[in-house]
């Protein structure tokens, strides 16, 4: 494949990939209303982009009490923890907690094999309970669970689903068409030992979530007390993956006819990162990525602006400069090494560039890149920043678009509840963002407080129990 870069001439080269990764407002307003259409079709029910899934949630009351089990299963990484929630006003409190990785075998083989882990892991942490409870003898029981399975399910009740679709590379097949808390009970009675004081058989499927739904939970959780002017009902994530949700009245949920939902309104889960359309600024890059990708075509959104897949652009971008003579003299055994380029290393890279530069030096040396020349270390923080940039301002288009579809004159304040390492870690993302939103919508971006969450997807998959 002929290169779209210059041999030779690095100038001319950033040129061609600053106008390729620029992102002006005519067309961030184009994204917004194509961005609209898609919530529109999704919610009526129409073919869309956007799986609009009614989750059976409302917002809670702030007025949830008592112990629950929460687990977070989302991009690589297995958390599973004890909350108590002490009513309004009450900061939810963390008793216990376990956090792992998951393998790649784990997340690849079938469903027996990823939630007998989960499992397990509820196993030892309901036996770290019962020593603890044996020296304190004051922590009640434990009933409810709360399950945030990160990857996209189409909700039969509020504790309830059929997974769709995988994304973030979860690739166990076997996966789709089951029910993740079926699953899970199924892998938790395959158990040989039970504890005495918390038994597994007295545990309840309460509340079955998407990591957008519970950090819009817990923002409102947070912060819809009668004090705050800014009104928490979007929530989002931004890291590995990407995604938000958004609480609608139910009428304007046009596909969702159930009579019996007891609520006026519910929060809906978007499905965000699977947005795609000709106002959105992919490039060659890009379409590399996607290809080389487990579900190419799909997820085009998240693939841009995730944490999964951002140090992916990156490294394309470098091996097509080296490739072609604009970086690392055309060493060619830097290229293999390129491909282990994350996006962990693009943050550390903006946050020790140029202030400390030898600290920047090292990382690329633990990549097996050194010795690393100046301008060399000035190319590769361009890039970086470049996409990155992008990122943020798509992020920050698809804000605009979720505020202004429940909010179209800006009339109302909002809180923008978020989580994600992307949002949290990275050097000025955030600010690139609030930047993004003024050159939108002028001062009422001041109506928009993007504020960061953590804990959401645990924290909030205990509270959503208890709803």
């Amino acid at each position: 494949m002929k290169s779209i870069l210059p041999t030779g001439n690095y100038p001319e080269a950033l040129e061609i990939i600053k106008n390729l990764f620029t992102f002006p407002r005519e067309k961030m307003e184009l994204m917004i209303r194509d961005f609209q259409e898609e919530m529109h079709k999704g919610l009526a029910g129409t073919e869309s982009q956007f799986k609009m899934i009614p989750t059976y949630m409302p917002l809670p009351t702030g007025n949830e009490k008592g112990y629950s089990l929460a687990i977070d299963m989302g991009g690589t990484n297995l958390r599973v923890m004890i909350v108590k929630l002490s009513g309004k006003q009450a900061t939810p409190e963390i008793i216990l907690s376990s956090k792992r990785e998951l393998s790649r075998r784990e997340m690849d083989t079938d469903a027996q094999t990823l939630f007998a882990v989960i499992a397990r892991e509820i196993q030892k942490l309901l036996l770290q309970l019962e020593l603890l409870n044996r020296k304190n003898n004051n922590i009640g029981s434990i009933e409810e669970v709360g399950f945030t399975f990160s990857y996209p399910v189409k909700m039969v009740n509020r504790n309830s689903g059929i997974i769709v679709a995988l994304s973030k590379e979860l690739a166990a097949k076997d996966l789709l068409g089951q029910d993740p808390f079926v699953l899970l009970f199924q892998a938790l009675t395959a158990l040989p030992v039970q504890t005495q004081l918390y038994p597994l058989s007295a545990l309840k499927a309460a509340a079955l979530l998407n990591d957008t739904v519970t950090e819009l939970i817990y923002g409102a959780y947070l912060k819809n007390n009668e004090d705050s002017d800014y009104q928490c009902r979007i929530g989002g994530i931004i890291g590995t993956g990407y995604n938000f949700a958004l609480l609608l009245d139910t009428n304007a949920i046009l596909k969702f006819k159930e009579a019996e939902y007891p609520s006026r309104q519910m929060i809906v889960n978007i499905e965000a990162g699977n947005f795609d359309a000709a106002s959105l600024p992919k490039t060659i890059f890009d379409q590399w990525v996607d290809q080389k990708s487990l579900k190419p075509g799909f997820y085009r959104l998240e693939k841009m602006v995730a944490g999964n897949y951002l140090g992916r652009i990156t490294a394309w971008i470098l091996k097509e400069l080296i490739q072609t003579d604009n970086l690392f003299n055309a060493n060619s055994d830097i290229i293999e090494k390129i491909n282990n380029f994350t996006c962990v290393h693009m943050s550390l890279l903006e946050a020790n560039y140029p202030g400390n530069q030898e600290k920047a030096r090292e990382l690329l040396k633990e990549l097996g890149i050194s010795p690393v020349m100046d301008e060399e270390l000035s190319i590769i923080h361009e890039i970086t920043t470049l996409v990155s940039t992008r990122a943020a301002y798509i992020a920050a288009a698809s804000v605009a678009a979720i505020v202004l579809f429940i909010d179209p004159k800006l009339e109302q304040k909002h809180t923008i509840a978020l989580d994600g390492s992307v949002f949290g870690k990275y050097p000025g993302y955030k600010a690139k963002m609030l930047v993004t939103l003024h050159q939108l919508l002028g001062n009422k971006a001041e109506q928009i407080k993007l504020e960061y969450i953590s804990d959401g997807s645990g924290i909030g998959a205990a509270i959503a129990a208890k709803c």
